[in-house]
């Protein structure tokens, strides 16, 4: 493999990309274009005549969700060596900045891929029903958000007897509930008829506390697993990892968690741990009297059964095996 002798960053929107050259480390030019495939295309020929090769150029990008979608393919398609890295991790690098505007982005996004090219993680496109089943999930969420605040709504005006509007919001809430259904059995149908998806749902499922929303989640964010190798990196992914705070002889904190993580996740994690309380046969049950007893109290007590949920996950996918109470690893 050709060593990597430039770097383009590229800063996504809407309807155009940003992106800043830098040939041999220093910072050369700067281009904006549409967010298409064709104009990617051309861009690639332009940048050809800078002798930047996809052999020795490294592209590096903030990922954007859905904006990204046309990079994404072109990329893949053209095999590019890309980076989509975190927005808040880019950010945190660059130190000091004043000002912000796509321009200046693309340098500071470029100049991050230079200074961290050997810990730049290349993007591995997720199977096609992957990408997919977070379309379909993305949807239900947001439907399920805008039915939960116009039941709030709803509810206002029918304490102050405005009739009219509280029944516009319940005919646009039936509404919303047929399509969320709707979306919900084409989720069932995509995970039932893919082999790896089913067997994965099978197994992960049967971990006490993990139910199919929870599933889906955690098939998402770890790209089925590929993504991430352990459940201490999940953890910390999710928040729910924690760490020591300490610095010198004047500073020793009890070890917590960062606010840096996924809430959603989190949430969800939480509320399977509530769930398995009220199974007092199951691992998690047994390991909360276990850490109760050595004095494990309030939030402390419940992100350890989070953990405690997230390695039994891990272990079943790595055995490739169901959860089985007994004689059960993490016990």
């Amino acid at each position: 493999m050709a060593r990597i002798r430039h770097a383009i960053g590229i800063d996504i929107s809407k309807k155009t990309l940003d992106l800043a050259l830098f040939l041999d480390g220093e910072f050369s030019e700067s281009f904006k274009i549409d967010n298409t495939p064709e104009s990617i295309l051309q861009f690639e020929k332009h940048i050809k005549t800078f002798d930047c090769k996809v052999s020795n150029t490294i592209f590096c990008a903030e990922d954007t969700g859905v904006y990204g979608t046309f990079l994404k393919r072109f990329a893949t398609k053209r095999k590019w060596r890309i980076s989509f890295e975190s927005a808040l991790k880019i950010r945190w690098s660059i130190g000091i900045a004043k000002g912000k505007n796509d321009k200046a982005d693309a340098k500071r996004i470029a100049d991050y891929a230079v200074k961290n090219l050997k810990n730049l993680k290349y993007y591995i496109p997720q199977r096609p029903v992957i990408e997919e089943l977070k379309y379909y999930n993305n949807a239900a969420k947001r439907l399920a958000k805008v039915k939960k605040e116009l039941q709030a709504s709803k509810k206002c005006y029918r304490e102050f007897e405005v009739a009219d509007i509280s029944n516009a919001y319940i005919a646009t809430m039936s509404t919303i509930e047929k399509d969320i259904v709707k979306i919900e059995v084409l989720i069932t149908s995509l995970i039932e008829n893919d082999q790896r998806l089913a067997e994965l749902q099978a197994i992960v499922c049967s971990v006490p506390g993990v139910g199919k929303r929870l599933f889906r989640e955690i098939i998402i964010a770890t790209n089925e697993f590929k993504d991430f190798d352990c459940p201490r990196k999940f953890a910390s992914y999710c928040a729910i990892a924690p760490f020591r705070d300490t610095s010198g002889t004047s500073i020793s904190r009890r070890s917590r968690t960062s606010k840096i993580g996924d809430p959603q996740m989190k949430s969800l994690l939480h509320m399977g741990a509530i769930s398995c309380l009220r199974n007092k046969q199951s691992h998690i049950y047994r390991y909360y009297v276990r850490r109760k007893a050595e004095k494990y109290t309030g939030y402390r007590l419940m992100n350890a059964l989070r953990n405690k949920m997230v390695h039994a996950i891990f272990a079943c996918v790595r055995n490739m095996q169901q959860y089985q109470s007994t004689g059960n690893p993490l016990n």
